[in-house]
């Protein structure tokens, strides 16, 4: 009868027998194992690639202290702006306290110069998590400045640009006029943009998967020491939400050798796991799974699966 031990550095230790042992070869290389990739169609630029929130509809706080009912007014039809040109897909919801909101507002009084013919008219200021898929939205404040020289008759459109910095889009790298005229994120104001459909095609890319977490192998080596196999995993989500608890198996033969106990893992965020191994001289191969329970519903779950295979 042969058997395997496997020893999980603290983790679990699994008892065995081996009736005999022999000299294992060097190495176990991963074979075949490439990481799925997505790929978006994307025909507007944005601040960041693959820019997305995870969730919908977006949560607002204002400080309204320096602000008039007017501009207030005048942010919540910036918001409605979204809603209605993009039917639906990208939705804000105005919150009552700042700790539970994505994107917090402020009205200022100053006016930054950047050019002769020109006042700033609002910033933004996107925070992300660059999950290897996504750069995911977690966070954004907003400036709006009022009372400036510059006066205007739209507004919700001031709004409605920055909102959708805090997208992620950015100006349109382009001199074409009808794209200076139309596109609500050409950076010099015009009471005739709106969401253009180059906007509303990137916004359809960047959301048409729903999140979910996407746990991958992203690392694994071992080394040969004596009769043991040392191994070392790097377990990383690169999706959009948190995983649930999980549990990492380690097979020979279709037969569980070994588990480790996977945390929850914040999307952008990296396990890395080492155990050792004693294995007989006739296994040339390991299967490594994550999350064979599927209590998460990945968003490319062959990335779960890897094989280990002698090196000679």
């Amino acid at each position: 009868m042969r058997c395997i031990a496997l020893t999980l550095l603290a983790a679990v230790m699994i008892s065995g027998c081996i009736a005999e042992q022999a000299s294992f070869p060097s190495e176990l290389e991963p074979t075949n194992y490439t990481i799925e990739n997505i790929t978006f169609n994307k025909t507007h630029a944005l601040m960041f690639d693959n820019f997305r929130w995870n969730h919908m509809p977006v949560t607002i706080y204002m400080y309204t202290q320096n602000a008039t009912d007017r501009d207030i007014e005048a942010f919540r039809e910036g918001m409605k702006i979204w809603k209605d040109q993009t039917d639906g897909l990208v939705a804000f919801k105005e919150v009552d306290s700042p700790q539970v909101a994505d994107i917090t507002v402020r009205w200022t009084k100053e006016v930054p110069v950047v050019g002769e013919e020109a006042v700033e008219l609002g910033t933004s200021m996107p925070k992300v998590i660059d999950t290897g898929l996504f750069n995911l939205s977690v966070g954004c404040e907003v400036t709006i400045v009022t009372k400036t020289s510059f006066s205007t008759s739209c507004p919700q459109l001031v709004a409605a640009h920055e909102l959708g910095h805090a997208l992620g889009l950015d100006h349109p790298n382009t001199t074409n006029p009808a794209v200076r005229y139309y596109d609500i994120m050409y950076p010099q104001l015009h009471c005739l943009q709106r969401v253009t459909p180059d906007i509303l095609d990137t916004l359809k890319e960047l959301y048409r998967m729903q999140p979910a977490p996407d746990l991958t192998f992203m690392n694994v080596t071992s080394t040969k020491r004596n009769v043991h196999l040392d191994i070392k995993m790097v377990v990383m989500n690169r999706g959009l939400l948190d995983s649930n608890a999980t549990e990492l198996q380690i097979k020979a033969r279709s037969n569980v050798i070994g588990t480790f106990d996977l945390p929850v893992i914040e999307p952008g965020s990296q396990l890395t796991i080492t155990g050792k191994i004693t294995v007989l001289s006739d296994i040339t191969e390991l299967e490594l799974v994550i999350d064979p329970g599927r209590k998460n519903t990945d968003m490319y779950p062959n990335n779960n699966v890897m094989l280990l295979r002698t090196v000679w």
